[in-house]
């Protein structure tokens, strides 16, 4: 599961972001893939490609498909753990427990 991001206004932490974790983008990156080729469809390109012995225009098209929806969830983890280890860890007060949350650090 991802983690919240807050921002301390006025004393009080607000909800600002939430960041996903490596497995929901992980999980977003099949989904997208899944919007063009469904399990079905990729069983079925693998079996021609090694049929044939060669890659086909089809496999290709795919193979370019997939990659970039990889390269794409790449980048988006990439930048989340950037963006997190900018973040300020801070305890706060929520009714008779302390915890702690991640906040934007002050900008001034």
């Amino acid at each position: 599961m991802g983690f919240d991001v807050y921002k301390i206004i006025n004393g009080k932490p607000v909800l600002t972001d939430y960041i996903k974790d490596n497995t929901e983008i992980d999980e977003e990156t099949i989904k997208k893939i899944r919007e063009k080729y469904s399990e079905k469809d990729e069983l079925k390109l693998h079996r021609t490609v090694i049929k044939e012995g060669q890659l086909t225009p089809e496999f290709e098209e795919y193979n370019t498909y997939v990659e970039q929806c990889r390269e794409e969830g790449k980048t988006l983890k990439l930048s989340k753990n950037a963006f997190k280890d900018s973040l300020k860890k801070v305890k706060i007060q929520d009714g008779d427990q302390e915890r702690e949350i991640l906040t934007i650090p002050d900008e001034g």
